[in-house]
């Protein structure tokens, strides 16, 4: 547990810009390696957008930092007919979504416990860089994060 409590700390101080390196070098460094585990490369990078979405919406809203961060993926499916407001109400509202991704945690947990740790410990780094862009880890959050930190 005093490990749980250490990373939640480190990650809530992390600065912007070591985020945003850490976020790029650990999702090389998985994609890297799922690929070793006979994953080709758009499943490794579908698996690695599974647990950064699962991250964004593990508390169930979308602050406008996570809003930033996946609008390169929401701009390449839906256009640009859709703004931060729009983004954000909707999820709130759309309860079967949400239901859905708590399957998802599902699916990731049984992921996790099929890897090797090392694989593991970059994949929750990469959900914990997620979870913490906000500079804080809400109580959802630190429910989402002790869940996959314990896989």
């Amino acid at each position: 547990m005093f490990e749980y409590i250490e990373k939640c700390k480190k990650f809530e101080k992390l600065s912007t810009f070591n985020r945003y390196a850490l976020l790029a070098d650990k999702s090389l460094l998985v994609t890297s390696k799922l690929t070793e585990l006979g994953f080709n490369v758009n499943e490794s990078l579908s698996l690695i957008a599974t647990f950064i979405l699962g991250s964004i919406v593990s508390d169930g809203e979308v602050n406008e930092k996570e809003y930033l961060l996946m609008y390169p993926a929401l701009l390449r499916t839906f256009g640009d007919n859709f703004d931060f407001d729009s983004i954000k109400e909707a999820f709130k509202n759309d309860f079967k979504t949400r239901k859905e991704l708590k399957n998802y945690l599902k699916d990731i947990l049984s992921l996790l416990n099929n890897v090797s740790n090392e694989l593991k410990e970059d994949i929750v780094d990469i959900c914990f860089a997620i979870v913490t862009i906000d500079g804080k880890l809400s109580l959802k959050e630190r429910i989402y994060m002790r869940k996959l930190f314990s896989a």
